[in-house]
């Protein structure tokens, strides 16, 4: 990879790093390379990366975070909800299959709303961050967005990476840094795997909210890990994020395409009738994972890596509860 980006020159001279412009991609650039960064290199890479992670977090406003921490405390699902607290939207979506069309009525077979406000917060929160190939720029939001929570004094938050397997940075939250230097991008995909582990972590399944970032990519399907959880009572949210030009590739004629995650090449060639198959089944895809949020009462959100960070940590917010 760094001889196809001819970047071997940037990083064996960390004066030539330092005089780059730091911003968002060159910190996942550096995340992407970390195992190939020489030592001499290794330092300044850390001091960039702190760099543009400093500024990222002066842009959460007093407002974003009140809104994080009000969104996570209006989160707790429950199954018996008092009239006052259903949800009514995520009631009817969980309800759709029991649609009785001679009678134009949904028939609520269970009911899902939110608990009462407590006098203070106390939530467990897990964040599993999918770190295969296809998800670096993510991973630097996500880390962020971790470190975020850390800081809120009611909440204990977890931080997991996986990809087959799986990473515990929780001790590393402190420092964003560290967070990402721990990361290993490169990969598969294994879901349930990492949620099994996540498991272990919750200890109180009520008042704790797992999120699952990662573009679902799994050659096992993402519903076998949710299922489980879902079984065993847990309710996780799903944070879909991908690349827009993973949805419009705009690629044609003869390529060589490489598999990010396994690293596998393969020569093809790419017709108008090849995308537009290829839109179609992507579309597909994001609608399934949708729909079946929505028929299992899940929480949900789709987002893309074009996102401004701001907005991105209010959606995360958002999967956990509703920001008003």
């Amino acid at each position: 990879a760094v001889d196809r980006l001819d970047l071997r020159q940037l990083l064996l001279e960390p004066e030539l790093l330092q005089s780059v412009e730091p911003d968002i991609h060159l910190v996942t650039l550096l995340v992407e390379l970390n195992r190939h960064l020489p030592d001499e290199t290794r330092a300044t890479a850390r001091q960039v990366i702190a760099k543009v992670l400093a500024d990222l977090e002066q842009r959460l406003s007093d407002h974003t975070r009140q809104a994080v921490r009000g969104a996570l405390s209006r989160s707790a699902r429950t199954r018996r909800p008092r009239p006052g607290d259903i949800d009514w939207s995520t009631t009817i979506a969980a309800n759709l299959r029991h649609w009785i069309p001679e009678y134009r009525t949904v028939v609520p077979e269970r009911l899902v709303g939110h608990g009462r406000r407590q006098r203070s917060l106390a939530r467990d929160v897990v964040i599993a961050v999918d770190q295969s190939g296809s998800m670096a720029e993510s991973v630097v939001y996500a880390s962020l967005f971790g470190g975020v929570l850390a800081q809120l004094p009611a909440l204990r938050t977890s931080f997991v990476a996986f990809d087959t397997a799986v990473t515990d940075l929780t001790a590393y939250l402190h420092d964003p840094v560290e967070v990402l230097f721990g990361v290993q991008l490169g990969g598969g995909t294994d879901i349930a795997n990492a949620l099994t582990y996540c498991q272990r972590l919750i200890e109180r399944p009520r008042e704790s909210v797992l999120f699952v970032v990662s573009d679902l990519y799994d050659p096992a399907g993402f519903r076998r890990g949710v299922d489980m959880l879902r079984h065993r009572g847990y309710e996780p949210h799903l944070v879909q994020i991908y690349d827009p030009a993973e949805a419009d590739p705009g690629l044609l004629g003869d390529l060589e395409l490489e598999d990010v995650e396994t690293g596998r090449r393969k020569k093809v060639t790419v017709t108008e009738r090849n995308l537009r198959t290829y839109r179609r089944i992507f579309d597909e895809f994001l609608r399934s994972v949708e729909s079946y949020c929505l028929g299992y009462g899940l929480g949900c959100t789709r987002t893309s890596t074009e996102v401004p960070f701001d907005e991105l940590i209010l959606q995360m917010a958002r999967t956990a509860g509703t920001v008003g």
